[in-house]
């Protein structure tokens, strides 16, 4: 037999007949009582000194979060608040979990005012507590004061959170009452729609009837493009029974250029028309105003009605600088979309009160039409800030179409000050059908008797 399998068989032996004497002869009750005692003491003792350490290291990060809360109010006051916001920011990454929960609940005592310049630090605060403790972030984050504050720390917990579980955010958003949490339940959902279509769908499903349906399909849709635009795409044209002008809608939020090229697969009828120009004068001019102008330009003439041209050269005109604007004229392909330009040019300078401005342009306009358009709101801003100079300006005008708008607006707006005055003027205007719609809305009977 070897050494070590002796040596096992020795320690087996030993032990089995400890065991079996302590069976035999068990040792008095009295013998016993006073270990029992001890293990308890020595088991109190241990539980005791646990507590105190907990409760220490407790009071240690209160201790902590004061002070950082103390070096934050006191940046205000820096000399050089860049360097105190970067001191605080590393000071924040430094501290544990138990530390951040601390400073978050004095943040959120209310002891302090604080203010939107101590939004980035707030809301990295309650990303870290996210982290670890999402519910009771947005719980502490509803409890500030300051409504921006309270927008923003919720907002960061959430999106924290929705990362990382999005079903669980959006279910516990979904039962909360609290209107702050709107944003919050897109954040979710979009998060939700990225990893599984599929659920985020289900989850419509049950708010479908709710106001938020709109913008939650939106929310969606834009995640769900990212991962499979195909699939995105079909599910969204299903859900809107292939309504083509609501689809350019959906797509444009994400993808104005592809949302219009979409559209232009469609025979132009005037919803999708509409949908169009909402797209790019109201979605695309903001973002990215260029390459708006450039699809707008390269627009067939048969999807340009008057509202679409209206619109277009309005939001262009107030979203160009001066200098570009006669540079964007140059380059547009045809006179309907440069008298679109011009008219707005001149809707923003009578608006501004720059009337000799506005009538200055109205030669650069090619449409008899338009330029009869555009006199006419000259001839309306003109009147509401001086009836006199308008009705000089008038008197220089030649006979015609141009003349005739402009005097049949002059005279409706200048009508509740001075109804005689506005009949006269209005009897001057030499195309018949005009001059008797205008008497009619100044209350005669159309005859000019």
């Amino acid at each position: 037999m070897s050494w070590a399998k002796l040596t096992l068989a020795t320690a087996v032996a030993l032990g089995a007949g400890w065991i079996l004497g302590r069976v035999l002869f068990p040792p008095p009750v009295a013998a016993v009582a006073p270990a029992a005692a001890t293990l308890a003491e020595r088991g109190g003792q241990r539980a005791a000194s646990v507590l105190t350490a907990a409760g220490s290291r407790r009071s240690e990060a209160e201790r902590s979060a004061r002070a950082a809360l103390d070096h934050l109010v006191a940046a205000r006051r820096s000399a050089n608040p860049h360097r105190a916001e970067l001191e605080s920011t590393l000071r924040l990454r430094a501290m544990g979990e138990a530390e951040v929960r601390a400073l978050a609940e004095a943040i959120a005592e209310g002891g302090r005012a604080f203010t939107r310049y101590e939004t980035g630090y707030l809301t990295a605060v309650w990303r870290r507590l996210a982290k670890t403790a999402p519910e009771s972030a947005i719980q502490l984050g509803l409890s500030l004061t300051n409504r921006d504050l309270k927008r923003a720390t919720t907002k960061a917990a959430v999106d924290v959170w929705s990362q990382r579980d999005p079903r669980a955010a959006l279910e516990f958003l979904l039962d909360a009452e609290q209107r702050w949490f709107i944003d919050g339940r897109d954040i979710a959902l979009g998060h939700l729609a990225a990893r599984d279509p599929g659920a985020a769908v289900e989850v419509l499903e049950r708010v479908r009837a709710s106001d938020w349906f709109p913008i939650a399909r939106q929310s969606v849709f834009d995640a769900w493009r990212q991962t499979d635009a195909g699939a995105a795409r079909a599910w969204i044209l299903r859900e809107l029974d292939g309504d083509p002008a609501a689809a350019v809608g959906v797509f444009a939020q994400a993808d104005p250029a592809s949302a219009i090229g979409f559209a232009r697969a469609h025979p132009p009828d005037p919803a999708l028309r509409r949908a169009v120009n909402d797209t790019i004068v109201s979605r695309w001019m903001r973002s990215d105003r260029a390459a708006a102008l450039q699809a707008f330009g390269d627009l067939p003439e048969d999807w340009l009605d008057n509202a679409a041209l209206r619109n277009f050269g309005l939001n262009a005109a107030h979203s160009l600088s001066a200098d570009e604007l006669d540079t964007v004229r140059a380059r547009l392909p045809n006179d309907a979309l440069r008298d679109a330009l011009a008219r707005g040019m001149i809707d923003r300078a009578a608006t501004g009160g720059r009337f000799a401005d506005a009538t200055a342009q109205l030669a650069g306009i090619a449409g008899d039409e338009a330029r009869a358009a555009a006199a006419a709101s000259i001839a309306a801003e003109w009147t509401r800030a001086s009836p006199a100079e308008t009705s000089e300006w008038l008197s220089t005008l030649e006979i015609g179409a141009v003349r005739d708008q402009a005097v049949a607006r002059f005279a409706q707006t200048l009508e509740p000050a001075e109804p005689a005055s506005a009949r006269t003027w209005a009897e001057t205007i030499s195309d018949v059908d005009l001059r008797a719609r205008t008497l009619r809305t100044l209350g005669g009977d159309g005859s000019g008797r």
